[in-house]
């Protein structure tokens, strides 16, 4: 039986060694020196493990169990599945999508738009998505839903959706749906109360920490990810009503968490995880002293730089180098070059630009509550290109009237009801 997580599991393999049960261990997170008893590891980043690539995720060290079994014993079978759920958790894993990561999630993308398993064809066609599915569609379409249910009830729903036929897919979807939409309302109510939390905290402390008993575990995670948008420093959430409490930890980017829990290990019950992101169980009645230590630890590691939101800026981009050179369905030459370079992700980011003296042609809009839409203008060229901006509604009111600004994004075609149309998608806007 594979297990994610698994590779710190002692108690689990145990159990499975005690009712002589041959057990499989695949994981992809950081063993300790010490090895849970099981007839086999699958993990790249064991100390003595030769396989070249070390940044799979858990799906994909499974995959290689299954490619593995198929060339011993000389079986046939159509891999289409199952690139196509391991690029789904090759996206939703966040791993860098570079070397066999990117193939895989290359394969997989292949895969669903020629002949998606029919799971995915059904939520495509409730989200009126039927071709030119793409890594974006993975992370933010299939993903959240998948692990909703894991998150809120139990993963065994997914998995029955993942493997059912047309009747049975619908009717997990629709189970899906509501969970997930809980997830939501959860995910932003436990995220505000963080920040109410964090607010009241001195102000030069280098890492967040809250907690309390009412929390869901299943999505202290994405609020912790939520509170590093606000508050960017490595962050841990933790909720529990028990002895025992538990909670997941985020990291800003370039900043080795695992290390700084690493050398915090006394303190934990459970513990695993790696660079930027770990799970965690501690004695309730240890907390604050946590607190104080993980607060020392980051302060010993953690450089002014790593605390400060970077956008890498890959090149100055006119709106007239963008739209010269369209083929005859309209898509200008560098945007074509650009999806040559996908799946985009860590490790290959889609290329940003930076459009100077661009002026805001009509009134800033709200959408999707929020979002922000922009129309923007350049004189000097006469072109116009609309923008968008997620998550910044906030910064509404520093938009009024004719402004010129700067903007810095990536670009992207916007495909609505057949009719596709370039924009920003806006990461700054700096007014001139």
């Amino acid at each position: 039986m594979p297990f994610d997580c698994g590779i710190k599991d002692f108690l689990a393999a145990k159990a499975f060694k005690d009712q002589k049960i041959d057990l499989i261990i695949c994981d992809h997170h950081n063993p300790s020196s010490i090895l849970p008893n099981a007839y086999s590891i699958l993990n790249p980043k064991q100390a003595d493990c030769h396989y070249p690539f070390k940044d799979l995720c858990g799906c994909t060290v499974g995959l290689k169990l299954i490619q593995s079994y198929v060339s011993k014993f000389d079986v046939k079978i159509d891999f289409s599945p199952f690139y196509q759920l391991a690029a789904v958790a090759t996206a939703a894993d966040v791993v860098p999508l570079v070397n066999e990561n990117r193939l895989i999630a290359h394969l997989g993308l292949q895969e669903i738009n020629k002949s998606p398993i029919e799971p995915f064809s059904i939520l495509f066609s409730k989200l009126k998505k039927y071709d030119n599915v793409n890594i974006g569609d993975l992370i933010f379409k299939i993903a959240p839903r998948i692990n909703a249910a894991g998150r809120l009830e139990t993963a065994l729903i997914a998995a029955e959706y993942l493997i059912s036929d047309s009747d049975q897919a619908e009717q997990s979807l629709n189970k899906i749906e509501i969970i997930n939409d809980q997830r939501r309302q959860l995910d932003e109510l436990i995220t505000n109360e963080s920040l109410v939390e964090l607010e009241a905290l001195p102000k030069d402390r280098l890492s967040n920490v809250v907690f309390s008993n009412k929390w869901h575990k299943g999505v202290v995670g994405i609020v912790a990810s939520r509170i590093i948008e606000h508050y960017y420093k490595p962050t841990i959430v933790l909720t529990g009503n028990d002895e025992i409490i538990t909670g997941s930890a985020r990291s800003v980017k370039g900043f080795d968490i695992y290390t700084v829990l690493e050398n915090l290990k006394h303190y934990f019950v459970r513990f695993g995880g790696h660079k930027y992101a770990a799970g965690l169980s501690l004695k309730k009645e240890n907390l604050e002293a946590f607190k104080i230590d993980f607060e020392k630890e980051v302060r010993k590691y953690i450089k002014k730089d790593d605390l400060i939101p970077k956008i890498i800026i890959d090149t100055e981009l006119s709106l007239n180098d963008l739209f010269k050179d369209n083929d005859h369905l309209n898509t200008p030459k560098i945007y074509r070059i650009i999806k040559q370079m996908e799946p985009f992700g860590i490790g290959n980011p889609k290329p940003v630009f930076l459009f100077k003296k661009l002026l805001i042609l009509s009134p800033v809009k709200v959408v999707g509550e929020k979002h922000l839409k922009f129309v923007f203008f350049d004189y000097s060229e006469n072109k116009s290109i609309d923008g968008i901006w997620f998550n910044s509604s906030s910064a509404f009111k520093l938009f009024g009237g004719r402004q010129t600004v700067n903007v810095v994004g990536t670009v992207d075609e916007n495909i609505f009801r057949g009719n596709k149309k370039m924009q920003i998608i806006i990461k700054d806007v700096n007014l001139v």
